[in-house]
């Protein structure tokens, strides 16, 4: 499940064009605190993210938390 998750949030993040610490400040900027580090570990599928991060991120894009899941 991990490699799915990562894969949609590397292939997001680059759809709109920012880097890690771009993401990082606008997620910053929206109350959810994340650090770059730690971004990168969801990315390489090294940490597990956590349903606060989730829930911003596919609020951030305006997705569902179904595509990042990868349940069709």
């Amino acid at each position: 499940m991990n490699r799915i998750i990562s894969e949609k949030l590397k292939f997001l993040r680059n759809k709109n064009n920012l880097s890690q610490n771009q993401l990082c400040i606008k997620l910053n900027e929206n109350g959810c605190i994340i650090n770059r580090c730690a971004y990168a570990n969801y990315e390489l599928g090294k940490r597990t993210v956590p349903y606060n991060i989730l829930v911003a991120l596919v609020k951030f894009y305006g997705i569902s938390a179904d595509y990042i899941l990868g349940i069709k």
